[in-house]
């Protein structure tokens, strides 16, 4: 998967805004993908979960690269 990649790609390079902000697309992706279930509140808790974690990426992609207008862009989607 293509988060699997960047994942790889972030131990290899771990101050790469590009590669923080792919992190940080693909784990929101990835929790946009989850469905949570009503009956099972801990779902739900595992998809804000990962947002955090996206969330966390991208804002390291920013520092890193503050005019880096995907990270930026990726970062305020994150947080709507």
């Amino acid at each position: 998967s293509q988060l699997s990649f960047y994942r790889k790609e972030l131990e290899k390079n771990p101050n790469d805004a590009a590669v923080l902000a792919n992190v940080g697309y693909w784990t929101t992706m990835k929790a946009g993908r989850m469905t949570p279930d009503p009956k099972d509140p801990n779902s739900e808790t595992a998809q804000k979960t990962l947002l955090a974690e996206a969330e966390g990426y991208l804002r390291k992609a920013v520092e890193k690269d503050p005019n880096y207008s995907f990270a930026q862009g990726e970062l305020a989607r994150n947080l709507m």
